[in-house]
């Protein structure tokens, strides 16, 4: 395997992780709101660890679903990006020869 492909498998590795973490803000919400723990500290509404796990959530797709996205970005080895690059003379010498 390629080091890209290395990278891909551990953004959907990491992609787990961060959905347990947004399954564990769902259940903390259920818990505060069915009245099995209190309210922490300054929370005051329980309703913020459902944007949490919303966010970690849409983060967790990403590095699951959109990973090779992401290797493209990192790696760049898209032949149509490489094409479009500026060749390494400058227009300067394009206009002597």
């Amino acid at each position: 395997m390629r080091d890209r492909d290395w990278f891909i498998v551990g953004s959907r590795l990491i992609g787990v992780w961060v959905a347990y973490t947004a399954l564990s803000y769902i259940a903390t919400y259920l818990d505060i709101k069915l009245s099995y723990t209190t309210e922490r500290g300054g929370m005051t509404h329980p309703e913020g660890w459902l944007i949490h796990a919303f966010l970690y959530g849409m983060f967790s797709l990403y590095l699951l679903l959109g990973t090779r996205h992401l290797a493209w970005l990192c790696y760049e080895q898209d032949e149509s990006w490489k094409s479009k690059r500026p060749s390494s003379s400058t227009a300067s010498e394009n206009d002597l020869v």
